[in-house]
């Protein structure tokens, strides 16, 4: 349920489709998916915890609320929405791009419902005036910010989308 509601929400990005999906397919043609098991491992040494430099690429999206823009500090609290990519890619920075692009290939074309997604999946009655912001980790448990945002303000009331008014309504 999370990851249909996670790439309705990224869809809200507004980015030209054509452009960035064939900067993706460009970056992910390049790509050497195979991942490699070691048979040398012990019934003792794998265990059910993920070492934070093996944090898979993994989305996120946090309202504007939840952090200084251009601060170095991490966002404040959980994601309103998450989602884990199943590919690995390369612990550098084409890989944390490849990551990004992994995150905004998945969302795009959920554009039309992104308000309902995030009034859904918000932790908190009312969201005034707020943009959601995509963020990454990729072989890191840090979330880095991407610099892609919804291009659009959300507004909610009782998790459901809601006009934005200039003022916020006290009730």
């Amino acid at each position: 349920m999370y990851r249909t509601q996670f790439a309705v929400v990224f869809g809200c990005f507004l980015l030209v489709p054509h452009l960035v999906l064939a900067a993706a397919n460009n970056i992910n043609n390049s790509i050497d998916n195979t991942v490699t098991n070691s048979s040398n491992d012990s019934p003792e040494e794998s265990s059910m915890e993920v070492d934070p430099e093996e944090t898979p690429c993994t989305c996120g999206v946090f309202l504007s609320s939840q952090f200084k823009k251009g601060s170095k500090a991490q966002p404040k609290g959980d994601p309103v929405l998450t989602q884990e990519i199943e590919t690995p890619f390369m612990n550098n920075a084409v890989g944390n791009k490849q990551c990004t692009h992994r995150c905004l290939e998945a969302i795009i074309k959920h554009l039309p419902k992104s308000s309902d997604i995030i009034c859904a999946t918000v932790d908190k009655e009312e969201v005034h005036r707020e943009k959601a912001f995509l963020f990454v980790k990729n072989h890191s448990d840090k979330w880095h910010p991407t610099n892609f945002s919804a291009g659009r303000e959300f507004c909610c009331k009782d998790y459901l989308p809601a006009k934005c008014t200039k003022t916020a309504a006290k009730h």
